[in-house]
């Protein structure tokens, strides 16, 4: 079964070592992560991103028993184990296989894991633009920019703009 732990800031290699110490059957870890280089000051700076931040999976046929996990939960370096997590098998595992799918040899994600996130097409549902439908090419926090027509719009918060995917 899988779990979903938080760490905490910098302590993942002592969380793996006491929890090794304690689980002595086989321990499988997954952290999708990205590799990012950054171009600071003309340097390029490699960087390790963590998608999830300070939460991991990890597996272990031992952890259906409750009694177990609580046990662990003492482990040096752990915030919490999420909790319910034994209901939401299905879709941890397909997330995890749906991570895996898009890595590359060195085990960091490939951009094109991020595209149906942006790439997706909709159809407005107001304005006077009621039942086109367009591409989003690129969504930030304050404006959407579009296809629409092979022409390219930028649509901003303000005009409350609502939209269906399909």
């Amino acid at each position: 079964m899988w779990l979903v732990a938080k760490l905490k800031k910098k302590e993942f290699s002592i969380f793996k070592q006491d929890l090794k110490n304690k689980i002595k059957s086989n321990l499988k870890f997954y952290q999708p992560k990205l590799f990012k280089e950054i171009n600071k000051r003309n340097k390029i700076i490699k960087k390790e991103i963590h998608l999830m931040g300070n939460y991991i999976f990890i597996y272990n046929k031992d952890f259906k028993n409750k009694n177990f996990v609580n046990f662990l939960s003492t482990t040096r370096g752990l915030d919490y184990f999420l909790s319910k997590s034994e209901f939401n098998q299905s879709q941890l595992e397909n997330f995890i296989n749906l991570c895996k799918n898009f890595e590359d040899q060195k085990g960091y994600l490939k951009p094109n894991f991020f595209k149906p996130l942006i790439n997706f097409k909709a159809k407005f549902l107001t304005g006077p633009f009621v039942n086109q439908v367009f591409q989003v090419i690129e969504k930030k926090e304050n404006f959407l920019k579009i296809i629409l027509n092979d022409l390219e719009l930028k649509l901003t918060d303000k005009a409350k703009h609502l939209y269906q995917p399909i």
